[in-house]
């Protein structure tokens, strides 16, 4: 009985598998622009240290533990994420991993996934910069400065990315990096290229910080109001941007990016955008208000919907009326980027809030 449940099991992943392989996005990276730094063209700056310290020196980071992870910049990015989470990071399997890698030659560590990904975007990088860079800029209003410190890691695995003003990190020991990697070669590093496209786009539209000009008025009596279509159009634009990237560089497990085009999947996100903003108006500091909250972050980043109704909404602005219209929106605000959308769709689409 055993054998037959362990066979029916592989027999399931093994389908799996090969559905995977046949369905998922195969990317087709594209010949190294060369003659030109076109990322320091643009300001955006690569940083390897964390990642090759592992890979070559396992034995040396193992033994400066304490040191390695509080100074080093990619491990105190990601360390944000965990006081965020309240989530631990795992020191004796990050120990044994190491104990492991130190064990190892010099050729066999370099071999490792997370290594072999960033030796391909290493390779592709000036491509990227040079084609991927003004195209996103193309989004923002003119003159929008979009550099940035890319920081590369391993073994940290609180997230695939994480960004904090104009600093990013990426694991590329990450399940999302490397789970792509092993169904499509090379799909692994156009997946951090995505990702990379997407935090971009943030560090660009956060120069316009229409938050900061909120009064402490309009705060309290909007705030789940702005709580919602802030992230809405920042992650929207962002993602709208990542989507139009999957051509040439497929992030195979972002599944949101592969809904946006679907109505009635976007219908029922929106439905259910419009439920929580009609909580707008709960008195902070009681249970409904904190349930509220809760809601709004797991619909919001868990379930994408701030990413999913934000990119249908920055899609159907640059369609009805033009890429300047959907770029005016991040000068004007989340406001103006909802009013934009509302005046060109129908009413069941519409995204619905007062502003008190």
């Amino acid at each position: 009985m055993l054998k037959r449940i362990l066979l029916g099991i592989f027999g399931t992943l093994l389908v799996i598998i090969v559905i995977l392989f046949a369905l998922y996005p195969q990317p087709k990276l594209q010949a190294e622009a060369t003659n030109e730094d076109y990322c320091s063209k643009y300001g955006v700056v690569f940083d390897a240290l964390s990642i090759e310290a592992i890979y070559s020196n396992p034995g040396d980071v193992l033994h400066a533990g304490e040191q390695f992870r509080s100074s080093d910049p990619a491990y105190l990015l990601f360390s944000l994420d965990r006081k965020r989470l309240d989530k631990p990071f795992p020191m004796e399997r990050w120990e044994r991993t190491l104990e492991r890698l130190a064990s190892w030659s010099m050729d066999k560590r370099k071999q490792q996934l997370p290594y072999r990904i960033y030796q391909g975007f290493e390779a592709q990088k000036q491509t990227f910069c040079k084609n991927v860079i003004p195209f996103i800029q193309s989004y923002l209003p003119d003159e929008t400065d979009v550099s940035a410190t890319v920081y590369f890691t391993a073994l940290e695995n609180a997230a695939a990315g994480i960004s904090a003003f104009s600093d990013i990190a990426y694991s590329l020991s990450h399940r999302l990096v490397a789970t792509a990697a092993r169904i499509h070669q090379g799909s692994g590093t156009t997946t951090v290229f995505n990702l990379l496209g997407h935090e971009l786009v943030h560090i660009g539209y956060s120069a316009y910080n229409h938050l900061s000009e909120i009064s402490e008025e309009e705060w309290r009596k909007n705030e789940i109001v702005i709580d919602i279509l802030h992230p809405t159009q920042n992650e929207g634009l962002a993602t709208y941007v990542s989507y139009q990237l999957t051509d040439k560089y497929p992030i195979p497990l972002e599944w949101d990016l592969y809904l946006i085009k679907n109505k009635l999947v976007v219908k029922w996100y929106i439905k259910r955008l419009n439920n929580l903003l009609a909580l707008a108006g709960t008195p902070a500091g009681t249970e409904a208000y904190n349930d509220a909250y809760h809601r709004i972050g797991d619909f919001g980043y868990n379930k994408k919907g701030f990413y999913i109704v934000g990119a249908h909404m920055a899609k159907t602005i640059e369609e009805q009326l033009g890429r300047d219209a959907l770029v005016k929106t991040v000068v004007d605000g989340f406001y103006a980027f909802a009013e934009k959308y509302n005046s060109v769709v129908e009413d069941d689409m519409k995204i619905h809030y007062n502003i008190r």
